[in-house]
C-alpha cells in the first residue's frame, strides 16, 4: 500500500486528525426518497408507527363516510334509466353470447356426417 493511498483511505480514521468534508457531510438519502415518491415517503413515516396504529388508521380512512352529492329524484330519473338500460343491455349481450356458444358447441359435437368425395369430375 502506498503513502498515498493510505492517506485517503484511514487517514480519517487516525487520532488528531480532522473528518473529511464528506464525513462532515449530512446523509442526503433520507430526504431524497422523502421527495422523489410520496408512497416511500408514507412508508417511511409509517415506520415509526406500531402494527395496530397502521391498521386502525387504514381502517378509519376506509370506513369513513364520503358525502356524495345526489341530484333531486325528477334530475336522477332520466341518468339512472340510462344506466340501467345500459348494464340490462351488457348483460343480455353476455347471455345471448353463451347461448349462441352453446349451440355452436352443440353443433360441433353432433356426429359428423361423412360424404363421398369423388374426385373424378366426369362420374
Amino acid at each position: 500500500m502506498t503513502a498515498s493511498s493510505f492517506s485517503r483511505s484511514q487517514g480519517a480514521n487516525l487520532p488528531g486528525t480532522a473528518p473529511s468534508a464528506q464525513a462532515k457531510a449530512p446523509d442526503a438519502r433520507r430526504a431524497f426518497d422523502q421527495n422523489r415518491d410520496p408512497s416511500i415517503a408514507a412508508q417511511l413515516a409509517d415506520k415509526t408507527k406500531t402494527e395496530a396504529q397502521r391498521r386502525e388508521a387504514f381502517m378509519v380512512a376506509r370506513d369513513r363516510p364520503q358525502p356524495v352529492q345526489r341530484p333531486s329524484p325528477a334530475l336522477a330519473h332520466g341518468s339512472d334509466a340510462a344506466a340501467f338500460n345500459t348494464r340490462w343491455k351488457a348483460e343480455r349481450d353476455v347471455a345471448n353470447r353463451e347461448a349462441r356458444n352453446a349451440a355452436f358447441v352443440a353443433a360441433r359435437s353432433a356426429k359428423p356426417s361423412f360424404h363421398k368425395v369423388s374426385r373424378n369430375p366426369n362420374r
